[in-house]
């Protein structure tokens, strides 16, 4: 059985890819969940109850509540210099954004993915696992958030198994670990531009570069970069791009959807989490020194995820790669199921095979450093007992 002995540690090591409906390249595409217009799905602080959904077991609770605003009318960025935001608080759906805990606080982080405002009674919902609470996976967060890897995974699971996980994590960010970076090139001052040139870099222990030292979040730090992120160690070709990226009231937001794979260390094995139809958003402030009300939302394909956390519950115990133990760990985490893997909704012939999440972010500006060496690979230990 898993233990508190868990440590947690976030560190990206994915790739974001444009999916050819999502109109890659065109500064006018769509974010995941809804039309041009929405509001902002992440409500610092607010961890309101679901809102009021129309009559249920019909289209009437179809939304645009709770998507990223869509582009203003603007043209292309005309600053000299790219904008680099790091991350230096995650929020994972235990905390709000204050950093006070609450059970209920996975409501304000995310969007509205399926554009359906869900509740329990909901009848043009996905098939729930048999196992499955549906007052867990049907209700949404506020605005029709969807998030259930906040509501269930983290509360319901890893917060039993390690009470600090979300304290572990930001820990490991403060102390140069690691960070995510997104930098957006040639952004200048105006609240709205289209054709933003964004892109995402993975940051590597702070340390490798800054010897002794620790992050500042000053706006001076040089952060390091893995180079799983980077075409032939380049910084300058990142993989993760966002081609259709805009900034519209100073918020900014990724534009078309992708993959975007995490990765949680779980006692010193990566637990990969690969966001599907992937939209992130921040707002900058006016100065562009920093940036509060970042979301990271999309949708885990469930049997990816019990796959990766196989791999993890092996490295604490060869006897977790199969048998009783982890089939009710992974029985736990079918019943998270609330969404289909490609984030559509509505039809309730089909079992849900996703897990939608929805994390938040507060960043500041810092600067790309220099590109780390590559991680040293593991050996997965269920391979190694299964005779693979």
């Amino acid at each position: 059985m898993l233990r508190r002995s868990i440590f947690l540690g976030l560190t990206l090591v994915g790739s974001f890819a444009c999916f050819a409906a999502a109109g890659c390249g065109s500064s006018d595409s769509t974010p995941a969940g809804g039309g041009a217009g929405g509001s902002a799905g992440s409500d610092a602080g607010t961890d309101d109850a679901t809102t009021d959904a129309p009559a249920e077991g019909s289209v009437d609770n179809k939304t645009d509540a709770g998507t990223p605003p869509g582009p203003a009318e603007a043209g292309a960025p005309d600053g000299t210099e790219a904008l680099v935001m790091g991350v230096k608080t995650l929020y994972l759906g235990t905390s709000d954004r204050q950093g006070t805990p609450s059970t209920d606080a996975w409501k304000s982080f995310g969007y509205n993915l399926d554009g359906y405002v869900s509740t329990p009674a909901s009848t043009n919902h996905c098939k729930a696992s048999p196992t499955a609470n549906p007052a867990l996976v049907k209700t949404d967060g506020k605005d029709g958030i969807d998030n259930s890897f906040g509501e269930n995974i983290m509360n319901q699971i890893i917060i039993g198994l390690e009470p600090a996980a979300e304290a572990k994590v930001n820990e490991s960010i403060q102390g140069g670990s690691f960070t995510i970076l997104i930098k957006m090139d040639n952004m200048g001052t105006a609240a709205n531009y289209t054709g933003v040139a964004g892109s995402l870099y993975a940051g590597a222990n702070f340390d490798q570069e800054n010897t002794g030292a620790t992050p500042l979040f000053d706006g001076t730090d040089q952060w390091p970069l893995t180079p799983e992120l980077l075409n032939n160690n380049d910084a300058n070709d990142p993989k993760v791009k966002f081609p259709s990226s805009y900034l519209v009231d100073n918020t900014w937001v990724s534009g078309s959807t992708g993959d975007v794979a995490l990765s949680l260390a779980i006692s010193g094995y990566s637990l990969d989490l690969k966001i599907h139809s992937a939209v992130l958003s921040a707002k900058l402030a006016a100065d562009r020194k920093t940036a509060t009300d970042g979301v990271i939302a999309g949708v885990l394909n469930t049997e990816e995820l019990i796959n990766t956390l196989k791999a993890v519950a092996g490295r604490l115990s060869p006897t977790l790669c199969s048998g009783s133990t982890f089939d009710s760990i992974a029985g736990q985490i079918r019943a998270a199921s609330d969404i289909m893997s490609d984030g559509t909704n509505g039809d309730p012939t089909k079992s849900c095979d996703g897990i939608s999440i929805g994390l938040g972010f507060d960043g500041v500006a810092m600067h790309l450093g220099t590109v780390a060496p590559a991680a040293t690979g593991g050996t997965d230990p269920c391979a190694v007992a299964d005779g693979g």
